[in-house]
């Protein structure tokens, strides 16, 4: 018959240990800060390397690799061309609905529903109209065009 038994409660694994929870919770407590350093000083490391070997022109062949399945991406996909253009604008359409429906489905998966519809409603609301003025004014050109005519109506507007 074996006489080791596994524990089954908090104070079980106590005594098994030697340790009281107290202690237990101490190193943890030390253990977590630890492991983040860690973490860190693995990742800092890793971006120097990474970084010592882009300056060496090591990583040409999978950079020229990167670079010519984005152009192709841009080349199929003509859409792509404006939505990367919105998201590194961070002030655009695109960037400001993203933060606005992870916020939302954070407060809907966190139980705060009624919060998420307050803060969905104003954005959504505002967006109808908006774009409507938008129509209105002519604001649907491709960029393009709309670059031209907002040159022109300056100069035009100019004394």
């Amino acid at each position: 018959m074996n006489s080791t038994r596994e524990p089954k409660s908090a104070g079980d694994l106590e005594n098994a240990i030697g340790m009281s929870s107290s202690k237990l919770e101490h190193y943890r407590s030390v253990l977590m800060p630890l492991v983040f350093m860690f973490f860190s000083a693995m990742l800092t490391f890793s971006f120097a390397k990474l970084g010592s070997e882009f300056m060496e022109g090591d990583t040409r062949l999978f950079d020229r690799q990167v670079l010519r399945y984005a152009q192709s991406l841009r080349l199929d996909h003509h859409w792509l061309v404006e939505v990367m253009r919105d998201l590194s604008g961070l002030g655009s359409t695109v960037v400001l609905t993203l933060i606005t429906v992870a916020s939302v489905g954070y407060l809907v998966l966190s139980s705060s529903w009624k919060t998420g519809l307050l803060v969905a409603l104003p954005m959504y609301s505002g967006a109808g109209p908006l774009a409507l003025v938008g129509r209105l004014c002519g604001c649907c050109l491709p960029v393009t065009l709309r670059a031209g005519l907002d040159v022109r109506l300056l100069r035009s507007s100019s004394p």
